[in-house]
């Protein structure tokens, strides 16, 4: 059975081009960029995963981190952001956050944590 990702972000360049790169490395993706759209998928088909973009307009990334962490049976989060100092690692850690990442992203290494990441929460 694959693993599930759930791509959130404010770009939909990186939303398109992240689920395409999971599923060719056999995974379960679907994106999001509205909250409404993030907690549909975290309820209706739980994803294993959540790649959260920190920084978004129309969705606070801290919050929604802190909404999904909180869930039953929640997913790993793993954290993208293009700036992270200590602060920002301090809250996601506090928040619950699994991993963070700096943009742009280094796919490879993204997915070497995403499979970490994956197969923590799939052995619970």
């Amino acid at each position: 059975m694959p693993y599930r990702l759930l791509v959130v972000d404010d770009e939909p360049d990186i939303v398109r081009i992240l689920v395409t790169l999971a599923r060719e490395r056999g995974y379960d993706a679907a994106g999001a960029m509205e909250l409404d759209e993030v907690l549909r998928h975290v309820r209706a088909s739980p994803p294993d995963v959540v790649l959260l973009d920190l920084n978004m307009p129309i969705v606070d990334g801290r919050a929604l981190l802190a909404r999904i962490t909180e869930m039953h049976d929640s997913p790993a989060v793993i954290i993208m952001s293009g700036w992270v100092d200590e602060l920002t690692y301090e809250v996601c850690r506090r928040y619950g956050a699994a991993d963070v990442v700096t943009k742009p992203l280094q796919i490879d290494d993204l997915f070497r944590r995403v499979d970490a990441a994956a197969r923590v929460v799939t052995s619970r």
